[in-house]
């Protein structure tokens, strides 16, 4: 059963525009990159930080998603936003209408829509470094997928966070590999983290293996509140949650989701953090090579 459903999706995927022709993977350690740091004005003193997750399909509708961001009363006051399926016009875009420092890689040019697509982090903040760092396991059309990581200084203390985009088929042992190489590339000495993004999680024991896998880095599932994030014809209109908030040394005190499609078939999330450590390592150490 679980066999014929899995042939189905690849079928159905192809139907839905992902066909297999020819991309390009950006294999360069840290290029191309696209950011602009120029937001100096750091936001005062809160208690607590709201970290938003999106993925916006192929980086179209991105008026549709500012809309969507500034109607809503959390993610309108979102710290940092991780975004998925990005253009270096759209990340730039969404950076400057709502007044974020960003970085963007691009993981690949992708035959569908033609373009390059990879993962952004915006952040109002001072981003003091960032990677990118390319994951193993291509996916069915040959493609890479990437985790964006940027050190972010709230208030002296050192925050890493990374906006991560995985592939549907990966087996859960690939999967498990993709978790603990992101969480590798991250300074020990940096104890506030957070991991966010599309993690692709169609079924339900997918899903809960990925929150055993983080849970076993020590790892809180921050959006565990969010019911789904994502429906399609191909999945019969089931509803499932593709998109998660991990943190680590971090009380989380809401999450939710934004219940509004038009920009993307993905639902934008958030969750509402408390930094429950102090990384104060100085910030010239994590400062960036750029």
């Amino acid at each position: 059963m679980k066999r014929t459903l899995w042939i189905f999706l690849i079928f159905a995927f192809i139907a839905a525009g992902c066909h297999p022709l020819k991309g390009f993977n950006y294999t360069e350690k840290n290029s191309p990159r696209f950011a602009d740091f120029s937001i100096a004005a750091k936001p005062a003193a809160h208690d607590t930080l709201i970290i938003g997750s999106y993925n916006i399909k192929h980086g179209k509708k991105t008026a549709k998603a500012i809309k969507i961001i500034l109607n809503d009363d959390h993610l309108k006051q979102a710290d940092i936003l991780l975004l998925q399926e990005m253009t270096d016009q759209s990340a730039q875009k969404l950076a400057s209408s709502l007044g974020y420092n960003y970085v963007y890689y691009p993981s690949a040019i992708h035959p569908v829509p033609d373009s390059d697509l990879g993962n952004a982090i915006l952040s109002k903040w001072p981003i003091i470094h960032d990677e990118k760092l390319i994951l193993p396991h291509l996916d069915p059309q040959m493609l890479q997928r990437v985790a964006v990581i940027a050190h972010i200084n709230i208030n002296g203390t050192i925050i890493a966070v990374s906006s991560v985009h995985m592939d549907i088929f990966l087996q859960p042992e690939q999967r498990a590999e993709q978790v603990e190489n992101i969480i590798n590339a991250i300074p020990a000495t940096i104890e506030n983290q957070i991991i966010g993004g599309d993690f692709n999680s169609v079924t339900n024991i997918v899903r809960n293996t990925l929150i055993e896998n983080f849970d076993h880095h020590g790892y809180a599932h921050a959006t565990d509140k969010v019911l789904w994030t994502y429906k399609h014809w191909y999945f019969f209109n089931k509803k499932t949650v593709l998109d998660h908030i991990f943190t680590k040394n971090c009380i989380v005190t809401d999450s939710g989701m934004v219940k509004n499609r038009s920009a993307s078939d993905h639902l934008p999330v958030w969750a509402e953090i408390k930094l429950q450590n102090d990384s104060t390592s100085p910030a010239q150490e994590f400062a960036s090579d750029y």
